[in-house]
């Protein structure tokens, strides 16, 4: 069965039964899919849709899929997903390679208004998910900045990497495995950091094991200076 709408002189993507949704809607009109005596798909569609949503959106308020809560609608023998009938319906097909993107965040919503074709990974990046949250991370977790010659991005994945925690990550690596070779503790030691609770600046303490400091050396010897003064003026 062809991908396109079986109407004369349709070239949009067929739905259901060969049909777009604009075609299918208007073939339940007049009484060519469906049966007698019942609502018409046009009218069973906007039956479940409430115009009266906070910010303009048009709840779906019929049966909705899983967790994400995206509203479906079934036009036999398939179920659609709410949004895109309603924007085929009035705006017109969506674009090949692209997805809708509930720019109301309302999943639920079937506005066209509220919704632009994108490609999908604008529509994850535009999200609330893992990887929309570290695409906006300027540093890594240990404090290193996520640009320039620091940052690696994976070619297939497009995953970033802090070079200089890779860089530390092997060096541990390589040293674990020779201690274990040799049944000593070999290689250099990795500092350790710190973040100052006066100034908020990142440093660097011994790697050797102990307390880290809780503030820089600037910051301590200004706390310092400040005590001599109190004791002098006591």
């Amino acid at each position: 069965m062809s991908d396109r709408c079986s109407t004369f002189g349709c070239v949009n993507p067929a739905r259901s039964r060969g049909l777009c949704v604009r075609c299918y809607f208007d073939a339940s009109d007049v009484g060519l899919v469906g049966r007698k005596g019942l609502p018409t798909h046009r009218e069973r569609f906007w039956a479940a849709v409430d115009r009266t949503g906070p910010g303009g959106c048009w709840s779906w308020a019929a049966g909705k899929v899983g967790g994400g809560g995206y509203g479906q609608f079934a036009l036999w023998p398939r179920l659609l997903r709410a949004h895109r009938v309603a924007y085929e319906l009035l705006i017109g097909p969506i674009p090949d390679g692209l997805v809708l993107d509930h720019l109301c965040r309302n999943h639920a919503c079937v506005n066209p208004a509220h919704l632009e074709p994108v490609t999908d990974k604008v529509n994850v990046l535009r999200g609330v998910g893992p990887a929309a949250v570290n695409s906006v991370k300027t540093h890594c977790p240990h404090g290193h900045i996520l640009a320039g010659e620091n940052l690696y991005e994976h070619p297939s994945n497009k995953q970033r990497v802090c070079l200089e925690c890779r860089r530390r990550n092997q060096m541990t690596s390589h040293y674990r495995q020779k201690s274990k070779k040799l049944g000593r503790s070999v290689g250099p030691g990795i500092p350790r950091l710190y973040t100052c609770a006066d100034c908020g600046t990142q440093g660097q303490a011994s790697p050797a094991g102990g307390t880290l400091p809780s503030r820089c050396p600037t910051c301590q010897r200004v706390r310092e200076a400040a005590r001599k003064r109190a004791r002098r003026c006591a």
